[in-house]
């Protein structure tokens, strides 16, 4: 989906066995993409370039009683899904 913080708008699209975060906001290619990877209910973990092993910060998914993604927290701020 699309989503909207203070930062601009992201995608979380599926990419390999997880999911990646994508910035909308920024035009390079490689910088603009995070490969996720789940690490609990609801929780992904931002996968590091410089070291795999060590993981980068949470991304927490808030779900609709229907099980849709509504939001997701990083860095303790909220982006809102727009679509």
């Amino acid at each position: 989906g699309v989503y909207d913080s203070i930062w601009g708008q992201s995608a979380i699209v599926r990419w390999e066995d997880g999911l990646a975060a994508v910035s909308l906001e920024q035009r390079e290619g490689k910088d603009a993409l995070g490969k996720l990877k789940k690490t609990g209910k609801n929780v992904f973990r931002r996968v590091r370039e410089d070291d795999e092993e060590q993981l980068g910060e949470e991304f927490v998914f808030d779900l609709a009683t229907d099980g849709t993604v509504t939001r997701y927290k990083q860095h303790s701020n909220w982006s809102r899904r727009v679509r």
